[in-house]
């Protein structure tokens, strides 16, 4: 049983003596609304991430607080243009050595984040990336739908 609000939109099986996800991707990429802000305002934010040197945050890791720098793992920020109720995010974020949460991502980006849509697993090997279990477009547009 998922939690309410978790839908699976995609399902694969997995030969037998392959790696698991985790070990297998090497980034996601992410919709996220950020309610309240202009599509310039975003760009704004988005400019500051991208030109930094380091974008240190806070983390509770095994019961401390740790300083990580999350800027080798910002791989890709973008302005999808104006939402209903602010602006659509799109991020790539790297998996390795430790994957980046939207909500750390917030953090560095000094901004609230809505509702977050990770859309795509990338796999990266011998020069080719792939994503493993791409959802339906129709199927990935009804979750959307339900989360809004």
């Amino acid at each position: 049983m998922l939690p309410e609000g978790v839908d699976v939109v995609g399902a694969g099986v997995v030969e037998a003596g392959t790696n698991s996800l985790q070990e297998d991707v090497s980034s996601c990429t992410w919709e996220i609304l950020v309610p309240g802000v202009t599509p310039v305002e975003l760009d704004a934010a988005i400019g500051r991430a991208l030109d930094a040197d380091s974008l240190p945050i806070r983390r509770e890791r095994k019961g401390r607080d740790v300083v990580d720098d999350l800027r080798p793992s910002v791989l890709a920020l973008s302005c999808a243009g104006p939402d209903a109720h602010g602006a659509l995010l799109l991020a790539e974020l790297g998996t390795r050595p430790r994957g980046v949460r939207p909500s750390e991502l917030a953090q560095a980006l000094g901004v609230e984040l809505g509702l977050s849509r990770r859309t795509c697993q990338w796999i990266e090997r011998d020069g080719s990336r792939w994503e493993p279990l791409m959802a339906g477009a129709a199927g990935a547009a009804v979750v959307w739908e339900r989360a809004s």
